[in-house]
């Protein structure tokens, strides 16, 4: 019988390492990639006046560019503001979420933000209210007026998608419409929420007032 040498201990540690470290780099980037997805996540949440739940979500998917005979690249001079129903599969940015240092007032004020987006960027339009009950939410609606222009222009937010939400504790209504391509150049939107008389959203006193928001908007190709 032939004798069989027994292995070589530093042959044996030398394939311990080795397993151990292909294990630690796919455990890497299993993480990452739990990570990049716990992020997109996080990201497609924007508080809006009174809303402290996640509302509307970020952009995670591309979306189809708008037929070249409706606008062209963006190259007319006219934003055209569509209604927009929020699907699961699809995550837009809306002009909050593109905002640095975008602030939720408490109070009557006026706040300027300056962004930059691509022509073919849909970008939402959205603004809404959060209660802690439909009844506090139906009060304050009889005080709530939305005031949106678009380049100077006044838009009726009537005819954009009207959005209510409900949870354990909270109850909301918003407007949503979508900017699916964009002139290019320089644009600015203006959302106002005039209240003509103080409300209480079950957690905090809002003084009577306009709670202004402009957007100074860049477009690039």
């Amino acid at each position: 019988m032939i004798e069989q040498k027994p292995a070589s201990p530093q042959r044996n540690t030398t394939w311990i390492w080795i397993v151990v470290a292909i294990a630690v780099i796919f455990l890497f980037c299993l993480v990452l990639l739990v990570g990049a997805g716990a992020l997109a996540v996080w990201k497609g949440y924007v508080a809006i006046p009174g809303i402290n739940l996640p509302a509307l979500q970020s952009p995670s998917i591309p979306h189809p560019i708008v037929p070249p005979e409706s606008n062209p690249k963006g190259t007319g001079n006219k934003i055209t503001v569509e209604p927009y129903q929020p699907q699961r599969n699809e995550r837009y940015p809306t002009l909050q979420n593109l905002a640095a240092n975008w602030q939720n007032p408490t109070g009557p004020t006026s706040n300027t933000y300056d962004i930059t987006v691509s022509v073919n960027q849909p970008v939402l339009l959205a603004s809404g209210w959060c209660t802690t009950t439909k009844a506090i939410l139906d009060q304050n609606f009889q005080h709530i007026q939305y005031l949106v222009e678009v380049d100077g222009q006044p838009l009726d937010t009537s005819k954009l998608y009207q959005e209510s939400l409900s949870s354990v504790g909270q109850s909301c209504k918003d407007f949503v419409g979508i900017i699916r391509a964009w002139p290019t150049g320089k644009h600015t939107i203006k959302i106002t929420m005039r209240l003509d008389s103080k409300i209480n959203d079950g957690w905090s006193d809002y003084p009577a007032g306009d709670y202004v928001e402009i957007y100074n908007i860049t477009v690039t190709p």
